[in-house]
């Protein structure tokens, strides 16, 4: 008899919290953290041979097991510290949740409804950065300019991932052709001239050739390179923002070329990847052990291979 009643209600909450995740995930660290905990815990608690079937048959199942298998190897020998180490099994082990939460959204009006709250989101988002930025509106003041709810960094990659869905169904839904072609602008403009996320100039590049290549081939890809290569032109001409970024990039390089390392974002994150490349290069086959990246790159730098 409790079955019976508890059945609706479970169906109804592995609807409802994919839903509750996509829309949490541009606003808020906490609630995205609480709403994948209660995911797994429902997983395990309704969990039966369909379920389980569904989980191994996942072509991302078997990679994810076998590079957490490959980090809790890791963690028995390297240059880390303990703490190196757990910390970093703890954040690999969120990769599990990964294929709970497509199985969750495999539904066709359950992915209809995750992808309407993340716009949904990005529309508060999209809002509250305009009342921020015009109208001096005291919220989300931890976070630099338009910046909201996350770091200019993440809202910028988000914005664009909305803007491009958004343009999308602007050409399939002719009834409301021109809203979204509005939101999509407006969603743009928000990225070029409210924000400061650089990472949000790169995936609207990325996207708008891949789009190009998509529909129109070769042709359309290199067309579009040119067009995006003009719009970046006027982008730094109109776009004050913009032009503060591109411009602390190219002083960043000049910072990075006179060795003036911590001064230069851009410069931080070359000499990381060169470490990297470095460290990869002398541990090929079993690596430096799970968490010892900042460990075994200070020793690097100090003994001065970079």
């Amino acid at each position: 008899m409790y079955a019976g009643l508890m059945q609706p209600s479970r169906k109804a909450l592995e609807k409802a919290l994919p839903i509750l995740l996509a829309f949490s995930i541009p606003i808020s660290t906490a609630l995205t953290t609480a709403t994948v905990l209660l995911m797994g815990i429902l997983w395990l608690l309704t969990l039966d041979r369909a379920k389980w079937t569904a989980f191994w048959q996942h072509p991302i199942t078997l990679p994810i097991f076998m590079l957490y298998g490959w980090m809790l190897i890791g963690s028995g020998y390297g240059v880390q510290t303990w703490e190196e180490s757990t910390a970093r099994l703890v954040d690999g082990a969120r990769l599990i949740f990964i294929p709970i939460i497509i199985y969750y959204v495999r539904d066709g009006l359950v992915s209809k409804g995750v992808m309407s709250a993340f716009m949904t989101a990005m529309g508060v988002t999209l809002i509250a950065g305009m009342m921020k930025m015009y109208l001096n509106v005291p919220i989300g003041l931890k976070y630099t300019e338009a910046a909201v709810f996350k770091t200019h960094i993440a809202t910028n990659f988000f914005m664009v991932l909305g803007a491009f869905y958004v343009a999308f169904f602007a050409f399939r839904i002719k009834a409301y052709r021109w809203p979204l072609i509005i939101l999509a602008m407006a969603m743009i403009y928000y990225v070029f001239f409210m924000s400061l996320g650089r990472i949000g100039y790169l995936a609207a590049f990325v996207l708008g050739l891949y789009t190009a290549y998509t529909f129109y081939g070769k042709k359309g890809f290199f067309l579009s390179l040119l067009a995006l290569m003009l719009l970046g032109s006027m982008l730094y001409i109109f776009s004050e923002v913009f032009q503060v970024r591109m411009d602390h990039l190219l002083r960043d390089w000049l910072y990075y070329e006179q060795n003036r390392i911590s001064e230069s974002s851009l410069g931080s994150r070359l000499q990381f990847d060169l470490a990297s490349i470095q460290l990869f290069l002398k541990h090929p086959l079993l690596g430096w052990g799970t968490g010892s990246f900042e460990t075994a790159y200070q020793s690097f730098v100090a003994i001065g291979h970079l």
